[in-house]
């Protein structure tokens, strides 16, 4: 009778440590899955990602040119100053007696909305607020622009800068001129494109 006493007891003892094993197994489980949830971060394709070391990890990708007005096709940019609201560039070619000249014609959406004359959807009729000429030959003398970038080269090419025309419309003449004061300052801090 006391042998049979010891084989309940042990069988109880081996009952009670299956059942916290298995309580154990399923809290851990369960506490898994928990932490797994919280560190669940979505990715730029609408996936997700968990934050554990065997998964890579999602990275942010930048755009090196946000915040900046790019002329792809000289290979520059300028930095734009926050708030500046949404700067227009319009590329125009002309040809005289020294060649052809390349320039860019900026103004902003808020001058060009005031219609009149400020609006235009080519070139010909925009009143500029500012614009942005390159040469391959430096100038050493001035007469309607000044050198941006300090008169040094960026990809061979010299740039110069002009101020704006006269006023396009009667109306709102503060924001003409702060925005052709702010063309003009981000005009003279051209970066190459990277």
């Amino acid at each position: 009778m006391n042998n049979s006493r010891t084989q309940g007891s042990a069988f109880v003892v081996v009952i009670i440590t299956l059942t916290i094993a298995v309580i154990g197994a399923l809290g851990f489980v369960l506490w898994q899955n928990t932490i797994q949830s919280k560190n669940v971060t979505p990715s730029a394709n609408g996936t997700s990602s968990t934050d554990t070391p065997n998964q890579s990890q999602v990275e942010t990708v930048v755009d090196p040119n946000e915040g900046y007005l790019v002329l792809e096709d000289w290979g520059v940019k300028f930095k734009l100053p926050k708030d500046s609201g949404e700067v227009l560039a319009y590329k125009n070619t002309m040809s005289n007696q020294y060649g052809t000249f390349e320039s860019y014609s900026l103004t902003t959406k808020r001058v060009e909305g005031l219609g009149q004359r400020c609006a235009s959807d080519a070139y010909e009729g925009v009143i500029r607020l500012s614009s942005i000429g390159r040469r391959t030959v430096k100038q050493e003398q001035y007469s309607s622009a000044f050198p941006a970038n300090n008169n040094e080269p960026i990809n061979g090419y010299y740039y110069y800068v002009s101020g704006g025309q006269s006023i396009c419309s009667e109306e709102h003449t503060d924001w003409q001129s702060a925005d052709n004061i702010m063309t003009s300052e981000l005009l003279s801090a051209p970066v190459p494109v990277r």
